[in-house]
């Protein structure tokens, strides 16, 4: 008897598992690649949010003392400024991070005799999330302006920050 010419159900078996591996090892791939990207857009705008209170500071002889979500006068002129203020530093704050949380700027304050640093914090990332950001800020900026990952446990989200200086430091 003559074999019919084509593939036997095994053949074809192998070839799908085999396809099957090759999908899923480029979609794990694809999935870390848009992580990083994810990260990289969070530097960036880690960066230019710090570039424009530095320009901010240096016209206004220092940073805005207060802690806020939204924008420390960076887009629009706030009235603590008024004079000296020659804006806009950025066009608008962001209203998320590319990793899904947000932005806190935090002033600095005078903690007793010891001044405290402003700080740039990206909030509501997930433990992954802040590991990278953590590890892609002390790349970028230096280990020294890595500040704290904190966890908030009524959440279950991340916060990390970096340090952009005291009043003194960034006048």
């Amino acid at each position: 008897m003559r074999r019919a010419d084509g593939f036997t159900l095994v053949e074809l078996g192998i070839v799908l598992v085999l396809v099957a591996i090759l999908t899923s090892l480029g979609a794990l791939n694809l999935t870390w690649a848009l992580e990083r990207a994810r990260v990289s857009s969070a530097v960036a705008d880690l960066g230019a949010l710090r570039g424009a209170l530095i320009r901010l500071a240096t016209d206004c002889e220092g940073l805005p003392t207060w802690s806020s979500t939204k924008d420390p006068g960076l887009g629009t002129k706030p009235s603590w400024a008024a004079t000296c203020w020659r804006g806009p530093y950025l066009r608008t704050w962001p209203a998320a991070t590319p990793l899904g949380g947000t932005f806190r700027y935090s002033g600095p304050t005078k903690t007793g005799k010891k001044p405290a640093n402003a700080t740039l914090n990206a909030e509501g990332l997930t433990t992954a999330s802040a590991q990278q950001l953590a590890a892609a800020i002390a790349a970028n900026f230096g280990t020294s302006a890595l500040g704290k990952l904190t966890y908030t446990s009524k959440k279950k989200t991340w916060s990390v920050e970096l340090i952009l200086g005291d009043r003194q430091a960034i006048r």
